[in-house]
């Protein structure tokens, strides 16, 4: 969690997660709200990822925001446009 205001979002939220992990229910719930309210909240799926979403966010980076969005589903329901960073 970053709470500083950068790139236009009120602060930052990042689910880590392994490679082959995925988000619960509360956690994609979270996601959501906080995307709703202004604040960039992501799933990374790695280190690597987190610190590459944590450059471009602190403006460290020049390289192009490296968010994809996609559907995920969790205990039967459905949520749409989850931001993840992907290798």
């Amino acid at each position: 969690m970053i709470f500083e205001q950068k790139q236009g979002y009120a602060g930052l939220f990042i689910e880590l997660k392994t490679s082959n992990g995925t988000a619960s229910r509360e956690q994609l719930i979270f996601l959501h709200n906080a995307n709703n309210n202004g604040y960039l909240a992501c799933v990374a799926f790695g280190y690597g990822e987190a610190v590459k979403i944590t450059n471009w966010y602190m403006g460290e980076s020049t390289e192009p925001i490296p968010l994809y969005s996609r559907s995920r589903t969790a205990s039967k329901m459905t949520f749409d446009n989850v931001l993840e960073v992907i290798k």
